[in-house]
């Protein structure tokens, strides 16, 4: 082999070496779908993606997924030990977790799974507990309509004739929250229906307080309070969102335990935020 295929060989080689000597792998986080523990502790969502980067580019290595509560200053981060985002049980004693088209239902004192089954209907989406942690509603995979359930995956029965937005709440009281056509109360075997119309709005992502007595909704400019027994709003208070330029608009905020914070995230925005429920102390977490 002469001298010169020699050299062209080395210099390949040479630069071979030297590609991979400028390549660097890197993360970054996304914090996203924040809630509420029953102990009013804030839970989220916390994406990991890894990328490598190459002379050429920027290579996607993939995406890891943990679960973390913090306090609702933003501190005393602890880690979770789910591998799917957790749905915990108003009374506190199970989180229910989605895997493809499987339901775990894990006892929280022990950590131990005491139900694992498939969806008797297939799942499409939103999920949220009964008021006694022993049933559960979610959307129906083929119709988006309501399915309850019990917690161990029998009586499923579909409680809706037509799709709702997947902004679902029943924890807290004994009827469903939903939006179709309207904010619409729904009993748990769909024999009872009941649409809010007084004096309320066309909102979004019902929240019930704790007491079962009220229910919060929001929309792009307030916060509104819903009394459950008159059917009137009593309240509606500006979130001042519109403070922003461009305006942000609240992605499924939630109401704490003690019904005095919101917490959520924001459209094109990979942030937490909380506020107090009468729209004041606007706070960036993550």
């Amino acid at each position: 082999m002469g001298k010169k295929v020699w050299f062209l060989i080395l210099v390949l080689v040479a630069f071979s070496f030297s590609m991979m000597g400028c390549s660097s792998l890197y993360d970054e986080a996304w914090y996203q779908a924040p809630n509420w523990t029953p102990e009013g502790l804030i839970y989220f969502q916390k994406s990991i993606t890894h990328y490598r980067q190459e002379p050429m580019g920027t290579i996607t290595l993939g995406t890891d997924y943990e679960y973390w509560t913090m306090t609702v200053d933003g501190t005393q981060e602890t880690k979770l030990p789910y591998t799917s985002y957790p749905y915990y049980s108003p009374k506190g004693t199970y989180v229910a977790m989605i895997s493809g088209s499987n339901l775990n239902i894990v006892r929280r004192s022990d950590n131990q799974t005491v139900y694992s089954y498939a969806f008797p209907i297939a799942y499409g989406g939103s999920l949220d507990w009964g008021p006694d942690d022993d049933k559960l509603v979610y959307q129906k995979a083929s119709s988006g309509t309501l399915i309850t359930m019990n917690i161990d995956g029998s009586n499923p029965i579909e409680i809706t004739s037509k799709e709702v937005m997947p902004d679902i709440a029943w924890k807290y009281n004994s009827m469903i929250a939903c939006i179709g056509d309207y904010l619409t109360l729904v009993s748990s075997d769909g024999v009872t229906s009941e649409v809010l119309l007084s004096d309320v709005p066309l909102t979004f992502y019902p929240n019930y307080y704790s007491d079962g007595k009220y229910l919060f909704t929001a929309d792009t400019n307030k916060f509104y309070k819903i009394d459950l027994n008159s059917k009137d709003v009593v309240s509606a208070v500006s979130h001042q969102l519109n403070s922003f330029k461009p305006q942000k608009v609240w992605i499924n905020p939630k109401l704490s335990p003690d019904n005095q914070k919101v917490i959520g995230g924001f459209s094109l925005d990979t942030g937490i935020w909380i506020t107090n429920i009468d729209g004041t102390g606007l706070k960036q977490l993550k």
